[in-house]
């Protein structure tokens, strides 16, 4: 697996300097970035073109990997996809597809679609903006595609959301797409709702898991093995999971490389399992 870090563990738009982090990144043994759109693009009302010819350059730069995008819908306001409104819908589907065509130019990878507040139902019925959902993601699939992104429906507890809470709701929109530029991620952190434990869900929907967060039940960084961890990561070995795995979490650590160094630790322990 690719190892990747979720860059708002350095900070938000007032963080820690960009290159900074991807040197940490390197230095900690990691290969790849998921970036946050709005912490290094802010509401996007900026010189787009000139932010992405920094991003590209700091990457390649430092050796590190474009890793994705995730977050997608933080940063410019009012963005809504499952809105009554049918401008808000379009105007928010024209963001992803923006995004899209960004990440290409930083040599394509997966784009994870979190971003619960701005896909729950709003002035319509939860099966009503499951099915609009479905018929946007459908909309921009192609668009996508064409772009070498992915665009991966991200399981969220209805803690957050009320459309899509577990990875069986996402294989249902998934394959009513029934499109190549739209898949499925899975995200250890995420599966409140879930009643299987981590290995059974990885091994029931690993065929459209095209994307992996690392993190634990609470949202922090998993430093200590368990015997779940160890199952779950015998599953995705079992599965031939070879694509990114990016440390998501959900706090702002005063020492990341500190941090960063003991997720390795794990990982190579993992590793020495296989």
């Amino acid at each position: 697996m690719k190892r990747g870090i979720c860059n708002e563990l350095f900070g938000g738009i007032d963080g820690m300097d960009f290159s900074a982090s991807l040197n940490i990144i390197r230095e900690t043994g990691f290969h790849g970035v998921e970036i946050a759109p709005h912490t290094l693009f802010g509401d996007f009302s900026g010189n787009i073109r000139q932010t992405l010819t920094e991003i590209r350059q700091k990457l390649d730069g430092e050796g590190v990997g474009f890793a994705g995008f995730h977050w997608l819908l933080v940063g410019p306001e009012e963005l809504h996809v499952c809105s009554a409104d049918a401008a808000v819908r379009r105007k928010s589907w024209d963001h992803i597809k923006r995004l899209a065509d960004l990440g290409g130019e930083l040599g394509g990878g997966p784009m994870t679609f979190g971003s619960p507040a701005q896909r729950s139902s709003k002035g319509i019925s939860t099966e009503e903006a499951v099915v609009i959902f479905t018929d946007g993601l459908s909309s921009v699939a192609g668009h996508i595609e064409g772009t070498g992104c992915r665009l991966l429906v991200e399981a969220l507890p209805s803690e957050f959301t009320d459309v899509v809470n577990t990875l069986e709701e996402t294989r249902a929109v998934i394959d009513s797409v029934g499109k190549p530029g739209i898949g499925g991620m899975f995200d250890f952190h995420n599966t409140d709702d879930e009643i299987a434990p981590w290995d059974v869900l990885i091994r029931e929907h690993g065929d459209y898991i095209a994307h992996v967060h690392l993190n634990d039940a609470g949202g922090i960084a998993p430093t200590a093995m368990t015997e779940e961890y160890r199952k779950a990561f015998t599953v995705l070995g079992d599965i031939g999971y070879d694509k990114w795995l990016s440390l998501e979490i959900f706090t702002e650590p005063a020492d990341p490389a500190a941090i960063l160094k003991q997720v390795a630790g794990f990982l190579e322990e993992l590793e020495e399992l296989e």
